[in-house]
């Protein structure tokens, strides 16, 4: 289910509640290597996956970090929107001149 967040402080807020709550928090390769069945599943998990545009890097990271504090480790997983086309030429124009940021992320 994607869950609109918009700001850093809901994020943390979220993850808290998740981490308070005894819920397995997991990014996709760590939902592979762990779990060879929807069987084994444990009932309270969520897996996390997070579309990065361009203009989402600076707060991705800011993500990151917040996890790492309260997880200790990285528990999403981000999906880099490499390539983007965007449906206006303002957007199409941006996202071609700062694909580097892509690259550095």
């Amino acid at each position: 289910m994607p869950m609109d967040i918009f700001t850093l402080d809901e994020y943390k807020n979220f993850l808290n509640y998740l981490k308070d709550n005894n819920f397995l928090v997991i990014n996709f390769k760590d939902l592979h290597n762990t779990f060879n069945s929807y069987e084994n599943l444990p009932s309270k998990i969520v897996v996390l996956r997070h579309d990065i545009h361009v203009r989402d890097i600076d707060n991705a990271y800011n993500m990151i970090d917040l996890e790492q504090k309260i997880f200790k480790k990285n528990v999403a997983t981000y999906f880099v929107q490499w390539n983007f086309e965007g449906c206006s030429k303002y957007e199409k124009k941006y996202e071609k001149s700062n694909k580097e940021k892509y690259y550095d992320f």
